[in-house]
């Protein structure tokens, strides 16, 4: 089981991919309506972003051996569904279930967000799954 804390660097690095967004929009000389509304996008966003990763913060996220993912928020709130896909780029892990009784559910999870033991066994448990899932026709 991974037990979520806040991931320390995400906050900045937000802020900072917000800060270059609306630099970047309003350097593109665009008229002033499409430059407001632009940047007002880039901060609602960012805003999506940070509550749907301080929703997790708190909580928990279990891969069982049957390809079930399990996972309570910050609010207490539990679910479950089946792992579709999942993705690694670099400090970066991105899960979507197919959750019951319908509906995806998608997780992003940074490497700090948990302790290194339970991190590196949901790596492996994924990396087991992805070779298994190659054989299946």
């Amino acid at each position: 089981m991974l037990e979520l804390a806040a991931p320390r660097a995400f906050g900045a690095a937000l802020a900072l991919s917000v800060l270059l967004a609306v630099g970047a929009i309003w350097l593109a000389d665009l008229p002033l309506p499409v430059a407001l509304v632009a940047s007002v996008l880039a901060a609602l966003f960012a805003l999506r972003g940070w509550r749907m990763q301080t929703r997790l913060v708190g909580g928990s996220i279990r891969l069982d051996a049957d390809g079930t993912l399990r996972w309570r928020d910050a609010a207490g709130t539990e679910g479950h569904g089946r792992l579709s896909q999942h993705t690694v780029l670099g400090p970066l892990l991105a899960l979507e279930a197919i959750a019951q009784p319908g509906g995806r559910r998608r997780f992003a999870l940074w490497r700090d967000m948990a302790d290194a033991d339970a991190w590196r066994r949901l790596r492996v448990d994924l990396l087991h799954r992805r070779a298994a899932d190659s054989y299946k026709d």
